[in-house]
């Protein structure tokens, strides 16, 4: 079933319910790329072959990612003076953090650590954007329907 059909047999089944719906279908598919790349390089290609790299809104999708990866990744969370996610992500789950506390994250240490790693644990900390790690892109997008 496509998004599109998914929304229809939704939105004709439960419009009876109610004159409001907020609807939620379709969630992001979350790639994890194994190849070693600096935080910009890993931003070019996630925006050349998908959407953009992986923002993350909740502890379920930290989930998602903890089964998948083995190596400390690169997210698309980083900082020009406020954190901000890399597709311009803002509203619901745009301002949650999962940051490796037993170590101060974020630390900028050497006014250098800008873009963000999320490691085997789930957990988040700021390191040199230079440095080469492999990436999580994602593809598509959360579709949210009012009615």
């Amino acid at each position: 079933m496509t998004c599109i059909q998914l929304f229809l047999y939704v939105y004709i089944s439960l419009y009876s319910l109610t004159d409001w719906l907020v609807l939620t279908t379709c969630q992001r598919e979350f790639h994890i790329i194994n190849k070693a790349l600096n935080w910009t390089e890993a931003q070019t290609y996630c925006r050349q072959k998908f959407t953009d790299q992986a923002t993350i809104e909740n502890d379920e999708e930290i989930s998602k990612y903890r089964d998948k990866t083995l190596a400390d990744s690169w997210i698309g969370l980083l900082s020009k003076i406020n954190w901000m996610w890399s597709d311009g992500l803002t509203g619901s789950g745009a301002e949650y953090r999962n940051w490796e506390t037993s170590d101060d994250e974020p630390d900028f240490i050497s006014a250098s650590q800008y873009c963000v790693l999320i490691g085997d644990n789930g957990k988040w900390w700021d390191y040199d954007c230079k440095t080469e790690f492999p990436f999580i892109c994602y593809k598509g997008k959360t579709y949210c329907v009012s009615f």
